[in-house]
């Protein structure tokens, strides 16, 4: 990898208006703790926010890239690599100082937590296929998930979604996941097969061995670090306008899923057997609201977890697996949020950066 010059970081002028007992009440004990805001973030869209230990947060608006290193009271803006992409579709970091982001131009590698970066190109890209998203486990184990253009024939690639001629005539782009074990410097290919599968657009592993991935109406699940993969459950067609929005992997064999018709589906067993609840409306939205579903969801117990809503603008807890919800912060618009644990979580609003206070057990 050759890495990119070295470029000055930019230090943005930031709200700091932490204080103790600086917080906003919300309903049933729990409140935001106002942290830092930087400036111009929830006008630029694509909002998302992570931390890699109590610390280290990054936060993601468009196509900037921002840093915190105090738990999220002071933000840096950094330089990003040269890049043609309106946003950043995909970010991840580690203590280490290991990083990535997906861009239209490559993937971009740090190791000094987004001081230098590196450019590599992406394992699949137009016109022989697609990338949709990455998940790391660790500085160098990763996985990345998307498709390939292939004709029916097998033999000749074309950017278009053809590749398996289904008998009603249509076709599905043909999903692929690949691994790294060297920080993405190269990468193994599987295929799935699956009738209806299309490209891969979210993964997640609990450990080297075991993850899942899906697809727009398909679960997958590996026990061999993505060598092969078996597809554990099957939503109703793509063609009927189901698409998954999250997926979450929780230890080893529990997962959760959600899709845009308002059903959330949960695994406990390595994805043997599933359970499906749907149509829920979260106590304190009205059924005016439109149907509730998770577009980023957390869990830190098989009943304890957090969902933000499709609206992108409430914040949602469950204490029964995903079964029924509440709104956490009914007088907040949430833009994103990000967890460490139950104690550690952060909220980005239009109006800056929160701890959540008082949601823990």
């Amino acid at each position: 990898m050759t890495p990119l010059a070295r470029k000055r970081t930019t230090a943005i002028v930031v709200i700091a208006l932490f204080a103790i007992g600086a917080a906003t009440a919300v309903a049933t004990g729990v409140y935001l703790s106002r942290l830092g805001a930087p400036p111009v973030v929830t006008s630029l869209g694509g909002e998302r926010i992570e931390f890699a230990n109590y610390d280290l947060g990054f936060l993601v608006a468009g196509n900037k890239l921002f840093r915190s290193r105090d738990g999220g009271r002071r933000w840096t803006q950094m330089q990003v690599p040269t890049q043609r992409s309106a946003f950043i579709s995909g970010f991840q970091f580690f203590p280490s100082g290991f990083g990535w982001m997906n861009l239209e131009s490559g993937i971009a590698e740090t190791v000094s937590y987004g001081e230098e970066w590196s450019l590599q190109p992406k394992p699949l890209k137009y016109p022989v296929g697609v990338m949709e998203t990455m998940f790391f486990l660790s500085d160098r184990v990763g996985w990345a998930g998307g498709g390939e253009y292939v004709l029916d024939d097998g033999r000749t690639r074309k950017p278009n979604f053809a590749i398996d001629r289904r008998a009603d005539g249509t076709y599905a782009l043909r999903p692929v996941v690949l691994a790294t074990t060297d920080s993405g410097k190269s990468w193994s290919t599987a295929s799935i097969s699956g009738e209806g599968a299309f490209s891969i657009r979210k993964i997640s592993f609990a450990d080297a061995k075991s993850g899942f991935a899906g697809s727009v109406s398909s679960i997958f699940h590996s026990n061999d670090s993505g060598k092969t993969w078996t597809a554990v459950y099957r939503h109703r067609s793509a063609l009927d306008g189901a698409s998954l929005q999250d997926l979450f992997v929780l230890g080893d064999n529990a997962a959760w899923a959600s899709f845009n018709d308002g059903i959330i589906v949960k695994t406990d067993d390595f994805g043997k057997h599933w359970r499906a609840y749907g149509a829920v409306i979260p106590a304190g939205l009205s059924e005016s609201s439109g149907p509730f579903y998770p577009v980023q969801m957390w869990y830190w117990s098989t009943a304890h977890g957090l969902a933000l809503d499709n609206s992108l603008s409430q914040l949602c807890e469950t204490r029964d697996g995903g079964r029924s919800w509440s709104v956490v912060l009914p007088q907040s618009k949430v833009r994103a949020f990000a967890a460490i644990d139950a104690r550690h979580i952060w909220v980005l609003t239009e109006s800056g950066v929160f701890q959540l206070v008082g949601l823990a057990d």
